[in-house]
């Protein structure tokens, strides 16, 4: 009731969220009682409490794994930190989707969530290394992908030749690696612009383009 208590005493006309959490549950009801706008940006949901506007994380996972199966040069895997976001869930569910496409049993490693982001990536990196099957990964974030590519060097592990790693964000240190990170671009700026003008026009949810870069840990 802490939600309800503090919107019932707003005077704003609009209101942005990146990551709603509780407020979701109660959505319908504070709509209700407060006329203001809520945009939810950055992950796109087809439920949103008023206004939705971001990229779709399944879609974006979705396109990286199938860019690595395209190259049918061995099973492609999923690794990731365990947060707990649903970010998180929807970017495994499509990298689970891509694969049963073709066939392919799902490969997932994780590390949970305590430790750091670095470590996490070199601790998955030894995980994959100990699997013959894989010769691609897609991991669930750049700054996990980054941790994998450091700790890929401190293995002796070549990349892309000996595995393919590709990550997901395009943050600025990937592509500053060496080899590079091959990641998929979020179009922050345009779901940071979208959101702005959704609260001084009719403007409805918006679902953005996600895109593959091509940089050398990964020839997608």
């Amino acid at each position: 009731m802490v939600y309800a208590a503090f919107l019932n005493k707003l005077s704003t006309d609009a209101m942005s969220f990146k990551t709603p959490g509780a407020l979701l549950a109660k959505g319908p009801f504070l709509i209700a009682r407060n006329p203001s706008r809520f945009v939810e940006a950055w992950a796109f949901t087809d439920n949103p409490v008023d206004i939705s506007i971001g990229v779709s994380n399944f879609d974006a996972a979705h396109m990286a794994a199938e860019a690595l199966l395209a190259k049918q040069s061995g099973a492609v895997a999923f690794a990731a930190r365990r947060l707990g976001y649903a970010i998180e869930r929807h970017r495994e569910d499509g990298y689970r989707t891509a694969v049963s496409d073709v066939a392919q049993d799902p490969i997932v490693y994780t590390v949970e969530a305590v430790r750091p982001a670095f470590a996490a990536g070199a601790e998955l990196m030894r995980q994959v290394m100990g699997d013959d099957r894989v010769k691609s990964v897609l991991f669930a974030g750049d700054v996990i992908a980054v941790g994998a590519l450091f700790e890929a060097q401190r293995m002796g592990v070549s990349v892309p030749q000996d595995l393919e790693i590709c990550g997901i964000g395009n943050y600025e240190i990937g592509a500053h690696c060496v080899p590079s990170l091959s990641t998929v671009s979020i179009p922050s700026f345009e779901v940071g612009k979208r959101t702005v003008e959704a609260f001084f026009d009719e403007t409805g949810s918006s679902k953005l383009s996600s895109k593959l870069i091509f940089r050398e840990s990964a020839s997608l």
